[in-house]
């Protein structure tokens, strides 16, 4: 159908263009005879230009003989000389005549010509008049009417010479005109002639290509049809056109191929007599209804074989004629009805074969359904815990962080960042858990941003001794001082593996202590190779149990009645990620003696040694040289204080209990010390009962104590016998703070400095820019409200979709801030819509009132979605930007500053 309409038009540009480049032929050629015929006309003209000066010149002669001759006679009066004059006389005039026969359509020549037969009949009057006697006087008139005549024959000649340059400049002109518009004509018609060409081969090629795929397609299409045993048919309109069968239609009957198909009615026998009245029923119900609709039927072959047939059909529309008609298929199925028969005939044989084949197929579709349903419950239950485990971690570090830039005491301070810090390792080990999948592709990646080893060490202590306090277990960690200040890595998977394996030593552990010990195994210029230790008193790990203990979902008891619960994949992903950093892992372990689980992790080095600010230059100025007395039962808790102080400067003298303390202090060769660290929880005496004793011995020099507890929660007379209370593990910078800042102030007790609410910025209502909230929790709403206000927005409450739009269309807000997932209509609906009404209003004839409130408004997502899914279905929908909860206050105004053009908000 393709190839008729494809060959006429390529049929019609070469005709076309044929037809233009004859005609432009045609013109070249008029335009070559129009500059001959000018050329002939030249030529024409010069001849007779030629003969008219000829015959000019002759009769000036003849006109200069007269005179000659009537001047001789005059002098002699020789009879001679007059009748050789009257000759020469006619011959003049004869020569007149010629000149007049042929300027006879010249009519500056002819006007000429009368002028000059004028004078010379004047001159042969007045010559025979006077003859023989003429006076002087007469002869001068004579010569001087002559000399008129001779320059009348000279103008006569100037003008056919004039002409004749008239006509030979227009002849240049002209030729010269039709020489350019012939060759513009001829290049026109050489590059038409290449274009016809050109265009020719080419829709040729895509004629003959064309025509090969459609019949390579057509050859595929009916041997697939073949193949398959399948025809295609179409039967015809109510107006008899349109009916077709596919070659395989004719084989399926028994018949040879042809180009046309049976008539109805020769074809409709070939159909058993039993079921040809159910095929033309169902014929009719599909035309009236246009439901498609399928049956069996027999047919007879033409070689006498019946077989069984499947036809289907369906109503279709032609694009041209817009008549109905039928299209089908016809497929052999006589194989499946044999075999159907023979399973019938062999069922009471085959019944119990059967059975078991389709119980196998059940369950091999019910495994099947399974696994694509375990896949994709696990894709959701990720995004679903991911949503819901950021969206109320919203709201902890939201108003951790509003907190935080309160007035807060040290103690305070250090809590509110301990939550924020738990907050912020809680959402790191959900992203690894996201990120699980990752692992097992191999796709994961490994940062490597500028951290502190010491502070991320700590961090993860300090996070956990919650859990080692509820324990009565202690925690400690030992960082040694030669490890570099500043390496390249990725602290989230750092914390991590430390979180995974300090959790398990917790787990593990009812007794005793829980340590880790941060060392340089390694060291170049450039990096260095770290070993992370985390030991334990615990139960210890046999083993057999050691030797799958890194395996996905291994157990060290994997037991139903198991005492400690667990994925077992803590373990798995720890040794992926050690692998990833550079390093091994592994574990030493004695069964109830305690285990060892160490990794390695290879980090670029920043900084070898940290920056000495002024402050710290201060802080060591005040540590250096004082004795400071340590009084814990632990001997490791009391080494690492001694092991962190000493570089500093520092004289630390430990003793494991009260007795030991009071000898020390009651040894006069002893010098004095200047500060206690006590331990709260003490078997024969606790660090409180200390603190009181010391202070009522008169016989002990006064110092200032600071208590080392498992909690800070104290009574009022505790808290006054102590400088500070730190809990334990203590962060190596808060504890050489506190004691230099003891030191310096003699050792006054601060006061906790209460909390106050956050105060808004006292800010214009209509100066500051007005951003439009879109949350339906009540404690994220809550904690945007705070961070937004105190940077001097002003913020309207929405709690879905639909009310956001409302509020929209009443008010042209500065920026929305839009949460994804929220009841009725969610962030994506409403950013879809808004982005149409925004477009509608664009269009021309938009009311103008409405062109403010369409001007598009910077939408900037608020969602609890980590996978890069989320962000792609944000951007699809409309929105301009994308926030991750939970949010941070100061990317927060980033954003904000990013897309607002109003600047200078206040701060």
């Amino acid at each position: 159908m393709l190839v008729k309409p494809l060959q006429k038009n390529v049929e019609q540009r070469i005709i076309a263009g044929g037809i233009v480049v004859l005609l432009l032929l045609l013109i070249i050629g008029l335009l070559v005879g129009d500059a001959s015929r000018s050329r002939n006309a030249v030529t024409n003209r010069v001849e007779y230009t030629q003969k008219i000066q000829q015959l000019v010149g002759r009769a000036t002669t003849l006109v200069s003989d007269t005179q000659r001759l009537a001047q001789s006679y005059n002098a002699d009066g020789n009879r001679q000389h007059m009748e050789t004059y009257h000759s020469k006389v006619a011959e003049r005039d004869q020569v007149i005549k010629d000149i007049a026969s042929l300027t006879q359509e010249d009519d500056n020549i002819a006007v000429m010509l009368s002028s000059l037969d004028t004078m010379l009949y004047n001159t042969d009057v007045r010559m025979q008049n006077s003859f023989p006697n003429r006076s002087s006087l007469d002869m001068v008139k004579e010569h001087e009417e002559v000399q008129r005549a001779q320059d009348q024959l000279d103008r006569i000649s100037k003008e056919g010479s004039r002409v004749l340059l008239e006509m030979q400049e227009a002849h240049v002109e002209k030729t010269k005109n039709v020489r350019i518009v012939i060759i513009v004509l001829g290049a026109t018609a050489f590059l038409l002639t290449g274009f016809v060409i050109v265009e020719g081969n080419r829709g040729l090629k895509l004629y003959r290509n064309t025509a090969l795929q459609l019949q390579r397609t057509e050859n595929g299409l009916n041997h697939a049809q073949q193949i398959a045993h399948v025809g295609s048919w179409e039967e015809a309109d109510e107006n008899g056109e349109g009916r077709w069968w596919s070659p395989e239609m004719f084989r399926l009957f028994g018949l040879p191929v042809a180009d046309e198909p049976l008539p109805p009615d020769d074809s409709t026998e070939l159909i058993y007599p039993d079921d040809r009245e159910a095929f033309e029923r169902l014929l009719a119900e599909v035309r009236e209804t246009g439901v498609p609709g399928a049956m069996e039927l027999r047919v007879t072959r033409a070689d006498g074989e019946m077989r069984y047939l499947e036809v289907r059909c369906e109503q279709a529309m032609p694009v041209v004629s817009k008549r109905k008609r039928l299209i089908g298929t016809l497929s052999d199925i006589t194989e499946a009805k044999h075999a159907e028969q023979e399973r019938e005939w062999l069922v009471q044989e085959a019944e119990r074969a059967r059975e078991l084949a389709e119980r196998q197929a059940v369950e091999l579709v019910q495994t099947r359904d399974e696994a694509v349903a375990a896949t994709r419950m696990k894709s959701e239950f990720l995004a679903n815990m991911s949503h819901e485990i950021r969206t109320p971690m919203n709201g902890v570090l939201g108003m951790t962080e509003l907190l935080l830039a309160t007035e807060l005491t040290r103690e305070q301070s250090d809590y509110a960042e301990t939550v924020q810090r738990s907050g912020q390792t809680l959402l790191a080990l959900l992203k690894d858990i996201l990120d699980f999948s990752k692992i097992e592709a191999g796709k994961l990646e490994i940062e490597r941003l500028p951290l502190s080893l010491r502070e991320t060490v700590e961090d993860v202590t300090v996070l956990l001794r919650q859990t080692a306090h509820g324990k009565h277990l202690e925690l400690a960690s030992l960082i040694t001082h030669d490890i570099p200040h500043t390496v390249l890595g990725d602290a989230i998977r750092l914390r991590q593996i430390l979180t995974n394996l300090l959790g398990n030593a917790l787990k593990f552990t009812d007794t005793g202590e829980v340590i880790v010990c941060v060392t340089v195994e390694e060291r170049t210029d450039k990096e260095v190779v770290i070993l992370f230790a985390v030991s334990d008193t615990g139960i210890g790990i046999g083993e057999s149990a050691r030797e799958n203990l890194f395996e996905s979902f291994s157990q060290a008891d994997g037991s139903t009645t198991r005492r400690f619960g667990g994925t077992g994949l803590g373990l798995a992903i720890s040794k992926q990620l050690a692998l990833l950093m550079g390093g091994n892992i592994g574990v030493e372990s004695t069964v109830n003696v305690g285990s060892t689980f160490w990794f390695t992790a290879r980090f670029p080095v920043v900084t070898n040694i940290a920056p000495v600010t002024e402050e710290d230059a201060a802080e060591r100025a005040i540590l250096s040289g004082k004795r400071i007395l340590i009084v814990d039962d632990n001997t490791t808790s009391r080494r690492i204080l001694e092991l962190q102080l000493e570089p500093f400067g520092c004289e630390c003298v430990g003793v494991p209990d009260a007795a030991g303390a009071f000898t020390l202090l009651r040894d006069k060769t002893q010098p004095p010390f200047h500060l206690a660290l006590l331990d709260s929880d003490m078997p024969d005496m606790t660090g409180t009962e200390l603190a009181r004793t010391l202070r009522t011995d008169t016989t002990i020099p006064p110092m200032p104590f600071i208590l080392l507890s498992i909690g800070t929660e104290r009574t009022a007379q505790e808290r006054k016998m102590f400088a500070q209370i730190l809990a334990k593990p203590v962060r190596l910078a808060l504890l050489k703070n506190t004691i230099s800042w003891v030191l310096k102030t003699g050792g006054t007790v601060s006061e906790p400095v209460p909390l106050s609410e956050p105060t808004p910025v006292a800010t214009p209502m209509d100066s500051r820019p007005h951003v439009l909230l879109a949350e339906d929790n009540l404690i994220n709403q809550k904690v945007t409200r705070i961070m937004l206000e105190k940077r001097g927005y002003n913020v309207t409450i929405v709690g879905d979709g639909a009310e956001a739009l409302h509020h929209l269309l009443a008010y042209p807000y500065d920026a929305v801030l839009m949460d994804c997932q929220m009841p009725q209509m969610d962030g994506y609906a409403a950013t879809r819509a808004w982005r149409e009404h925004e477009r509608e209003m664009a269009e021309p004839g938009a009311h103008p009132a409405h062109h403010k409130m369409s001007e598009r408004i910077p939408i900037i997502a608020l969602t609890a979605g980590a996978m890069s899914e989320d962000k792609k279905a944000c951007l699809e929908a409309g929105m301009d930007d994308y926030l991750t909860k939970p949010v941070k206050a100061d990317d927060l105004e980033a954003m904000l500053r990013r897309h607002i053009p109003a600047a200078g908000v206040p701060q």
